[in-house]
């Protein structure tokens, strides 16, 4: 290993041991037709962004995932490859019957609030990437809940890339990219 990698290797050890204290806060739970702007106004600062999506409890999760896997990608698989991510496979099949709340989609932004309004309003097939819920009526009937984790760091693209990845190992949210 070379002097660069020892450090970079050494730094990479320090922020993980930060992220044993690092908490998501400003939960802003929300159905899509019904959101309060102004709390996702609110989210006006860098860091990462986790939605969550409360699942249908009068199923176990498995059966959950086959039928919520229809909903998000489309009966035709109409919402697949129009600037939005996917269902991934191995990340659905690491969460169970124990959590109400199953973690969608993980992001970082320099400003959340701008971010996630992509997220919800985005139109379907245009760019930017994102989830693009409005145009999604079969997810209508869903809460959905946003935690953040303010990080404004003046090294943002050299940190916050780490941390996201960090995270995503940890919670393998459902939807992505990644």
């Amino acid at each position: 290993m070379t002097k660069l990698d020892l450090l970079v290797e050494e730094l990479k050890i320090q922020i993980n041991n930060e992220l044993e204290f690092l908490n998501f806060e400003n939960s802003i739970e929300f159905e899509i037709n019904n959101i309060d702007k102004k709390k996702i106004d609110s989210l006006n600062f860098p860091g990462i962004y986790l939605f969550e999506i409360k699942r249908d409890t009068e199923f176990n999760y498995e059966d959950w995932s086959v039928i919520f896997r229809e909903e998000f990608r489309g009966k035709n698989k109409e919402f697949l490859k129009k600037f939005t991510p996917n269902i991934i496979e191995s990340r659905i099949k690491k969460h169970s019957d124990e959590n109400e709340w199953v973690p969608l989609y993980l992001g970082k932004s320099k400003k959340i609030s701008e971010r996630i309004d992509k997220h919800i309003y985005s139109t379907l097939g245009l760019p930017p990437w994102a989830l693009k819920l409005s145009s999604r009526p079969q997810l209508m009937r869903y809460q959905f809940r946003i935690k953040t984790l303010k990080i404004d760091v003046k090294n943002y693209d050299f940190i916050v890339p780490f941390i996201e990845k960090t995270i995503r190992q940890k919670l393998k949210p459902i939807v992505g990219r990644q």
